[in-house]
């Protein structure tokens, strides 16, 4: 899977999850995870601090940053 694979995947996992996507998020450094080897739901569970079932706190998360 490349970038913009890994990406799209990431996308549809926020859209599903918060109804948002990596674009309405501030800057985060996605090459980062995915150069590391993260799985998408990994990668998120990394940026939005936890949880990723635990919508609440995601959107606290990118709130409060």
């Amino acid at each position: 899977m490349n970038f913009e694979q890994w990406m799209a995947e990431v996308n549809r996992e926020l859209s599903d999850r918060i109804g948002i996507t990596s674009d309405d998020c501030r800057d985060r450094c996605w090459y980062d995870l995915f150069d590391s080897g993260a799985e998408p739901i990994e990668a998120i569970a990394e940026v939005f601090g936890g949880d990723v079932n635990d919508l609440e706190a995601m959107m606290v998360e990118e709130l409060a940053g």
